[in-house]
């Protein structure tokens, strides 16, 4: 009958000594002592003096333990030890100290000099000499192992002291960014009390509250995608994107700022139509936050240039400006929530410090990457866009709108939504576009006047009194009447979740509050003729 094979043995640990010590008799105890170990092996290196131990070291300096007489002949223990230390107590193994004196003196001076433990000799064990390696190497990784924690702690101090300040910062320019746009918003509308009976001047207060306006609406809805990064929530909703359209829209966006401050704005696309596969909505935010860092850091009658290039399999897109460049210390922190490169009074409108946040992240989801170079400051900057390209680029589907941007008849549209302010203004707009509008303030109010209005389509709130606009809108569905009706929530929630709650419900659209008027008139001179067709 054969025998099953026995497991191969254990290996050793290894631990590498160094013996400085001028008697051969006692060198000849210590290695006699160290090699009855049955668990360890010891790699012995042997010095008579201490030159001798400083070449060994020179030669060979990573030893776990060195076991040091303190009587060598050309140097005593502790002279040694500070030749080793260069005077800072600290040596950088383990050391124990071998004297034949015995006296506490000596004990106590090689203590203060790193010694992490002494053995008289004649009087030690060889237990008691492994045991006392063990016990002083044990000592010496303890000792590293709280200075690296204590290091890591200082780190995260720092980091929290640092993050801590910057959003003291970020509450201050929150607060400043946000009284900006209201003082002029509150001025405008005193004028427009005291000579609102002048066309002219109530035009410009009318443009001028609506840019006010925007500007709040961006910087909510930065707010939000912050919340969203938070939680690890933003979602892309892909699509064909043509770069053209893409680009015409986001320096729109920024036009207002870029005269405001006499920029030279130049902008070299491919003269081949480039489609991305993304989501429009965030890949227009990467470009204006671009553009909005350009214009921000960049001293008037100064120069922004955009160029955009394919490059194989992507698309290169580079925003240059001649603005205030970016320190090399700064360089690794642009895209940091919250870091902005001077918080001056002058730049006192320099936004939240999130812009360029948000443009790392929506990229990183496309799969893409951005980085940004500057030669210093005073010298201007560049953020290079690198985007994937789709491997076949597919025609984008255009809207079906009518030459004026608006729909193909004037159409009966509900407007529900318990502000009564908002309600009636929006009733007021979509009447100035041509559209008969009918007022309710509650879910049961709602469903009454679509049974009598009969709308083709229904604006409807959300966070509605006694049945909300999910309630609202299920119901509505379950009519045959209004199964075609094209339902548009319109609400102050814009997350994810409440995007795909409104559309299990049977909203066809989503719409944010304050509503943008365009994308209103988009949707209905384009949904609102195939929602009738359908019906028809």
């Amino acid at each position: 009958m054969m025998t099953p094979p026995s497991a191969p043995p254990e290996p050793k640990a290894e631990r590498r000594v160094l013996i400085v010590e001028d008697s051969p008799e006692d060198r000849e105890i210590i290695r006699r002592h160290l090699s009855q170990d049955p668990s360890i092996s010891y790699v012995l290196t042997e010095a008579g003096t201490g030159e001798e131990a400083i070449q060994a070291l020179k030669a060979s300096p990573d030893f776990d333990c060195m076991l040091l007489d303190y009587d060598l002949p050309d140097m005593d223990g502790l002279e040694f030890l500070e030749t080793l230390e260069g005077g800072t107590g600290v040596a950088p193994f383990a050391v124990v100290m071998l004297t034949g004196r015995g006296g506490e003196i000596v004990a106590v001076q090689a203590l203060k000099l790193g010694v992490h433990d002494y053995l008289v000799k004649g009087h030690f064990t060889a237990e008691g000499l492994r045991h006392t390696i063990e016990e002083s190497i044990h000592k010496v990784e303890t000792t590293r192992e709280l200075a690296r924690q204590r290091l890591e702690l200082e780190r995260l101090y720092d980091e929290a002291r640092d993050t801590d300040r910057r959003k003291d910062e970020f509450l201050a320019m929150l607060a400043h960014e946000l009284r900006n746009p209201m003082a002029p918003i509150l001025n405008a509308v005193q004028i427009m009390g005291l000579r609102g009976e002048d066309p002219q001047i109530r035009e410009q207060m009318r443009a001028l509250i609506e840019r006010q306006v925007r500007h709040l609406v961006r910087l909510v809805d930065d707010l939000l995608d912050v919340s969203r990064i938070a939680r690890g929530a933003i979602t892309l909703r892909s699509e064909p994107v043509e770069l053209t359209a893409l680009m015409d829209q986001a320096i729109e966006s920024v036009r207002p700022s870029v005269e405001a401050m006499r920029h030279n704005l130049s902008v070299r696309l491919p003269d081949e139509p480039i489609q991305l596969q993304g989501d429009p909505t965030r890949l227009g935010q990467v470009l204006v936050n671009l553009l909005a860092n350009a214009v921000k850091y960049t001293d008037p009658g100064g120069s922004i240039e955009v160029e955009a290039r394919r490059a194989e399999a992507e698309l290169i897109l580079k925003v240059r400006d001649t603005g205030i460049g970016i320190a090399p210390e700064m360089l690794p922190h642009v895209f940091d929530l919250f870091a902005q490169a001077e918080r001056s009074l002058d730049r006192s409108q320099g936004g939240l410090g999130i812009g360029l946040t948000l443009v790392r992240i929506l990229v990183e989801l496309h799969g893409g990457t951005v980085a940004a170079s500057s030669p210093g400051p005073g010298r201007g900057s560049e953020f290079a866009v690198c985007l994937p390209l789709p491997v076949e680029q597919a025609d984008a589907d255009l809207d079906s709108t009518t030459d004026d941007g608006k729909a193909a008849r004037p159409l009966q549209i509900l407007v529900v939504d318990d502000n009564a302010t908002a309600a009636q203004c929006l009733a007021m707009l979509l009447q100035f576009m041509g559209h008969e509008t009918r007022l309710a303030y509650d879910g049961p109010e709602a469903l009454e006047a679509a049974r009598d209005f009969r709308p083709d389509v229904v604006l409807l709130d959300i966070g509605l009194p006694t049945m909300d606009g999910y309630e609202v809108a299920r119901q509505l569905r379950g009519r045959a009447e209004h199964r075609s009706t094209l339902l548009v929530a319109v609400t102050g929630y814009g997350s994810d979740r409440d995007i795909r709650l409104s559309h299990e419900a049977g909203f066809d659209h989503h719409l944010v509050k304050p509503v943008d008027l365009a994308t209103l008139e988009r949707i209905l001179s384009a949904d609102v003729p195939e929602a009738l067709a359908r019906r028809a």
